[in-house]
């Protein structure tokens, strides 16, 4: 008898048809939070003017006007009050300068130093007020507007700028659908972000065709099956933009549980295993062989990844002791090495932010709703069995042990079995020992007496 088919012997599978899915994320899996990002094209010219940069020291009125959309009424007003403040703000300057006594008293002395025969007061006094003339330097521009950004000054004076990003034509559009604060990025993970607010940012890494451009929307946390409904909003919204999908654009839905620490109660090993990634990444056309270069926008199986490194594990029956927990060691040596991984992995444990992220859907997939709604059903039944240590431990057995086929002997699958605390101490010694007098075993229970 094989090891996988001694262990799925009385084995209760977990269901993962999109009906049950979807009993699931209506059920039990609506406590979960989440929140996702999509990739996609939209019609445009990609330049913009990056307003949140700082102003320059050299800013000035003309250059102010130069980047203005004067088509926009808005501006001449603007403008005109922007002027108006600046010159306020040299005339109280200029007055405190020359009503200053210190400023006085040195101007004073300077003339007298240089025009020690002057003695008329009058005479005196006037070269003193050329001199305070010659001192005097009216504040710049960038000190009145002292360290703003252009976005600022935008939003202060109700400014329009041209050349900007259209994704602030996105904003406009979008903020009704989300009925919520929508804020504008122009770099690519400019800022740390909110968790409460959406963003709409650039990305460098879709790669539009001509007059085209790229942009992610990125969503706020919210209840799992809200977020599916804004989702399903925002790809109709996307849509009703001339928004697109290629292969360099993903869909990236995070997860996390609430009042779970995921750095020490999520089984990555489980996860990977009961979400089966490669599937969704062949549904979706992502997996590597769908690409010819890594660059482009494919996304690494997890569990071929965990497949790999099995795969250069020495196991051998006579080397038996060592079996005794190695399926929690390799489990917790698995989660060192894929908990951190690149953007090209499909599931990724952001730990100091403690979620996962799932990479797997994408390419052409605005017009997929529905597979993407069981998808990330899916994604939620592997997280909640994931971060329940009793949750089908026997399929979760039966699915490692066929992760070795090259090694497939009862011995491993029982190792496997106490390691995941599904058979006793006592139970494993009474079986290995029935196993190594090639003598078969019926189903066991749980524990026995110890021998």
């Amino acid at each position: 008898m094989r090891s996988h088919e001694f262990v799925n012997q009385h084995i209760k599978e977990v269901k993962m048809s999109p009906s049950r899915l979807g009993k699931f994320i209506s059920g039990s899996g609506t406590s979960l939070m989440a929140g996702f990002e999509i990739e996609a094209i939209f019609p445009g010219n990609p330049t913009f003017f990056d307003v949140r940069k700082p102003l320059p020291e050299s800013i000035s009125i003309p250059m102010i006007e130069q980047l203005l959309d004067m088509t926009e009424p808005q501006n001449f007003h603007g403008m005109q009050r922007l002027e108006q403040e600046y010159e306020k703000y040299v005339t109280k300057k200029r007055n405190t300068f020359f009503n200053d006594p210190q400023t006085y008293n040195k101007a004073l002395i300077a003339v007298k130093r240089v025009y020690p025969e002057v003695k008329n007061p009058k005479e005196l006094e006037e070269l003193v007020f050329d001199e305070m003339e010659y001192q005097w330097d009216d504040p710049t521009l960038y000190e009145f507007l002292d360290g703003k950004t252009w976005e600022e000054i935008e939003t202060w004076y109700g400014l329009v700028f041209k050349g900007k990003s259209q994704m602030y034509t996105l904003k406009d559009t979008f903020q009704p659908v989300v009925n919520s604060t929508v804020k504008v990025l122009t770099a690519y993970h400019g800022e740390e972000k909110n968790t409460s607010i959406w963003y709409i940012e650039p990305d460098s890494s879709i790669k539009p065709p001509i007059n085209h451009y790229g942009a992610e929307i990125v969503s706020p946390v919210m209840p799992i099956n809200k977020m599916l409904n804004m989702l399903d909003q925002s790809l109709a919204w996307a849509r009703a933009q001339g928004g697109t999908t290629n292969n360099s654009t993903g869909l990236h839905i995070s997860i996390s549980a609430p009042g779970v620490d995921l750095a020490s109660d999520l089984d990555y090993l489980k996860l990977v295993v009961f979400l089966g990634d490669n599937h969704v990444l062949a549904q979706f056309q992502r997996t590597m062989s769908d690409y010819a270069h890594k660059e482009d926008n494919y996304a690494e199986s997890a569990l071929e990844q965990v497949m790999a490194k099995i795969g250069k594990l020495a196991f051998s029956e006579e080397n038996a002791k060592s079996y005794i927990s190695p399926m929690r060691k390799f489990a917790m040596a698995t989660i060192e090495l894929l908990r951190n991984n690149d953007k090209y992995t499909s599931v990724n444990f952001k730990q100091d932010k403690n979620y996962v992220e799932f990479r797997a859907m994408g390419n052409d997939y605005i017009n997929r709703f529905g597979d993407i709604k069981t998808v990330v059903a899916r994604y939620a039944k592997a997280l909640t069995l994931a971060i329940t240590p009793d949750a089908a431990s026997e399929e979760y057995a039966a699915k490692i042990a066929k992760l070795f086929p090259t090694r497939d002997t009862d011995l491993i699958n029982l190792f496997i079995k106490y390691s995941l605390g599904i058979v006793g101490f006592s139970t494993l010694k009474y079986a290995a020992t029935k196993l190594a007098n090639n003598r078969k075993i019926a189903p066991l229970p749980k524990d026995l007496p110890a021998a």
